[in-house]
């Protein structure tokens, strides 16, 4: 049928639901599947939905910059831009600039990031879309980070911790708990640790409640940081061999590599 296709919008639905469980080989095959079958139906805003998927799954594999997955997921997020324009939502549009200021991050263009994260936020806080702010708090903060700006990456971060607690999206708080502890850690160093080992701590606790495990080596790996920051360096290695297990166990394949190659360098 013309404009609809139960079993596009259920493969959209389910890619981003498995692959935040874990799944991300899964999720990544389903989202494809999506995109076929969305842009064969013509659904226009679920296609936006399962293009804007595709930079969320490529970020916690772990793309890395200068990679061909960069290049197809800066083209999957422009396709969603397209696709949400072409709709009319506001919700979808916001959904879209997010999942650009994800790929550009993905890349490491840190102005477009920050001018596409921007856009998400005036569009969930004034259209359609609060219960994300949290994560584009989480994602502004980061690329303000990456862009070498550390007071408004903090700024950033803790208003996203603030949100998450707020709103009750517990989903979403991980990012920014993830993001506020390597905020604190760029700034102010081991100064923060007692800081960051609580955003860590509650970052578990929400795992644990929402079952969000494509985040949890990210938190493991921030455990060893912290370590580090704390100059226990076994420590810090056994916690670097236990994120890199489960980022190989969720199949956040780049992830694992860059730590693979840390591990063997320092071994």
């Amino acid at each position: 049928t013309l404009g609809f296709s139960v079993w596009g919008q259920a493969l959209q639905n389910e890619s981003e639901f498995v692959a935040a469980m874990g799944e991300l080989e899964e999720g990544e095959r389903l989202v494809g599947r999506a995109i076929a079958l969305c842009q064969q139906h013509d659904m226009v805003e679920a296609l936006g939905w399962a293009l804007g998927a595709h930079p969320v799954i490529q970020d916690w594999m772990g793309a890395r910059p200068g990679s061909p997955a960069i290049d197809e997921t800066l083209r999957r997020a422009g396709q969603a831009i397209d696709a949400a324009e072409r709709s009319g939502s506001p919700y979808s549009r916001c959904q879209a600039y997010r999942s650009l200021a994800l790929a550009y991050t993905l890349s490491e263009s840190w102005p477009e990031a920050i001018e596409a994260a921007e856009l998400s936020l005036a569009l969930a806080r004034d259209e359609s879309g609060l219960e994300r702010e949290a994560c584009i708090l989480a994602l502004l903060a980061r690329a303000h980070r990456g862009h070498g700006e550390g007071a408004a990456a903090l700024a950033f971060a803790e208003e996203a911790v603030a949100r998450a607690e707020q709103r009750g999206t517990a989903y979403f708080g991980i990012e920014a708990e993830l993001e506020l502890a390597r905020s604190l850690r760029a700034v102010r160093g081991r100064e923060a640790a007692d800081d960051i080992a609580r955003c860590l701590d509650r970052g578990v606790r929400a795992v644990a409640q929402t079952g969000g495990r494509a985040l949890a080596p990210q938190l493991i790996e921030e455990q060893a940081r912290l370590a580090e920051l704390r100059g226990d360096a076994d420590a810090a290695t056994a916690k670097l061999r236990e994120a890199h297990e489960t980022y190989l166990e969720i199949g956040a394949q780049g992830h694992a590599e860059r730590l693979a190659e840390q591990i063997g360098g320092s071994g």
